[in-house]
């Protein structure tokens, strides 16, 4: 527990002016958790990093605006346990339940990264002491009194105690695995799942194709199902859209409350796909969608850690997502914070996402090919209907600047349709290309294409590349930023810094990729080029 002296010092530090900033490095946290375990011993050790992690990745929250949400906006997060100060009548208010506890106002909590740490240990360990947990508890026993540091609301909704399991089972999965950050690294421990959760549960948590069956009251993932009683608009299921499995074979299927989507599109067809953040937790928003008053919702949400999905809306309906647009569009929630997507869009959630965007396109006749590649950007960046797959911030007559910078389009592109180097218009002669040779300081490896200039206003570029082995072919490719290939032409590489000229007359304004493939060892690198007309 915080005694009366810590805490007096702590403010007197804090009125004599050290009070840390909301961006503190996270090189001092270590030791931050080091004294809060050192106060209350009854937390496992790794289990206030791994919250902290799962939350926040380490980033102390201090958003602007609220987060994702067209009509209601899913409440803020602050600090680096992502706690609610307004859960607008829905979530749990928990930084104001845990600024209470420890004596301190909600503005130096936001503020300071060690107060956090101390109130939200202090708010666990008393929350032991309710459970009557062991002095020397252990993650799995432990796993009650963290759930009460969630936001989800304990309504005993279905839904919601399946939103609870998944909050702290986010918690125990980082802690089993470890995660290494600026200046925190915790090793991997274990972790007994089978103790925590029961097995239809687990399964549930773990395995994707769960599918809710409102008629007969169940939420199924192959052979395991989970009461969903009672089937009532109370725990945000509605018999009016009785579920009939995910459109996506490997989503999990947990319905929005129907006050929350349109049933049915008018008859619009879908042509488009949006990409969106969360900005907030996977639990927090499959519960924030089953808020009746949120009045927003996105077809699926997709996690961070693992890439699961879940599907909230039937890709016939209507999702309230990106306002006029919603009618021809499928939303996709990706977790994560647009500030910090750096640290959530990982591997795992992009091939899922274009696995889930593949499908959406063999299923809705959409070109994949048609997905932005241009550069990710902070603001928004209105693009036109023809490109299909593109970001919230991507939308005309919106604010939302989600994705974001951190989001890799090119890459995201690639993995839902592969550019091919297969000519789109004929190829032309072999080029002659003029080279010199190459510096005796240079790098080992072939590479550092350049162009200049880039952007071009003119009617040609050059390419300059270095080539550190022997002559050899190459295909030269420019493509739009739909994937669609404007130009190709094989071209023979001399060993040394090979220049070629190449005409851009023929391009229109837009964003595109130059990828020089070498023929022979099929090393390829790509930049972007930017016209301007």
């Amino acid at each position: 527990m915080i005694t009366r002296r810590s805490l007096c010092g702590l403010f007197c530090s804090l009125v004599l002016g050290t009070q840390l900033s909301a961006q503190q490095s996270e090189q001092d946290f270590s030791g931050y958790f080091a004294e809060a375990y050192r106060l209350y011993p009854s937390i496992p050790k790794g289990v206030l990093e791994a919250t902290a992690y799962s939350a926040s990745h380490m980033n102390n929250l201090a958003p602007q605006t609220d987060g994702d949400g067209d009509e209601v906006g899913m409440p803020q997060r602050f600090g680096i346990f992502g706690l609610i100060e307004d859960g607008k009548g829905y979530f749990k208010n928990n930084l104001t339940a845990v600024c209470s506890l420890s004596g301190i106002t909600p503005e130096r909590f936001k503020k300071d990264v060690h107060l956090q740490i101390l109130a939200v240990a202090k708010f666990l360990n008393r929350e032991a002491g309710v459970q009557s947990l062991a002095a020397n508890s252990t993650p799995e026993s432990f796993s009650v009194a963290l759930d009460r540091l969630s936001e989800i609301p304990d309504d005993g909704s279905a839904i919601n105690k399946y939103a609870h399991s998944l909050y702290t089972y986010d918690v125990f999965h980082h802690l089993q695995k470890g995660f290494t950050s600026p200046g925190i690294k915790l090793p991997a421990r274990s972790v007994q799942f089978e103790k925590i959760y029961p097995a239809k549960t687990l399964r549930l948590l773990r395995t994707p194709g769960v599918q809710v069956n409102v008629d007969q009251g169940r939420i199924a993932a192959d052979d395991a199902a989970l009461s969903t009683e009672p089937t009532s608009e109370a725990n945000g299921i509605s018999d009016v859209a009785a579920a009939q499995g995910p459109d996506y074979p490997s989503a999990k299927w947990d319905q929005a409350s129907t006050s929350n989507f349109t049933v049915g599109r008018g008859g619009a067809a879908i042509t488009n796909v949006v990409v969106h953040t969360t900005e907030g937790s996977y639990s927090g928003t499959i519960s924030w969608f089953n808020n009746p008053s949120a009045k927003v919702s996105a077809h699926y949400v997709i996690r961070s850690s693992d890439g699961q999905v879940t599907q909230m809306v039937r890709e016939k309906d209507k999702a309230w997502h990106v306002l006029n647009h919603n009618g021809y569009t499928i939303g996709i929630e990706h977790e994560g914070y647009v500030a910090n997507g750096n640290t959530w869009y990982t591997t795992a959630m992009y091939k899922s996402s274009a696995a889930l965007v593949r499908d959406i396109c063999r299923g809705r006749n959409i070109d994949g090919k048609k997905c932005f590649r241009g550069p990710a950007t902070a603001g928004t960046n209105p693009q036109p209907v023809t490109v299909r797959i593109k970001g919230h911030q991507h939308y005309s007559g919106n604010t939302h600047t989600d994705p974001g910078k951190y989001w890799n389009w090119t890459k995201y592109a690639n993995l839902i349709s592969p550019p091919s180097v297969a000519a789109a218009l004929p190829e032309s002669a072999d080029d002659e290309v003029t080279a010199e040779p190459a510096p005796s300081q240079s790098a080992k490896a072939d590479g550092a294409l350049k162009i200049t200039p880039n952007p071009v206003t003119g009617s040609s570029v050059t390419i300059e590349y270095m080539l550190q082995n022997a002559s050899q072919p190459a295909n030269i490719v420019i493509a739009n930023n739909y994937g669609n290939v404007a130009q190709q032409r094989s071209v023979v590489l001399q060993h040394g810094i090979n220049r070629l000229t190449i005409p851009v007359s023929n391009l229109k304004t837009g964003v595109y990729n130059i990828t020089i493939r070498l023929s022979t060892t099929g090393k390829s690198e790509s930049r972007q080029l930017i016209v301007v007309k």
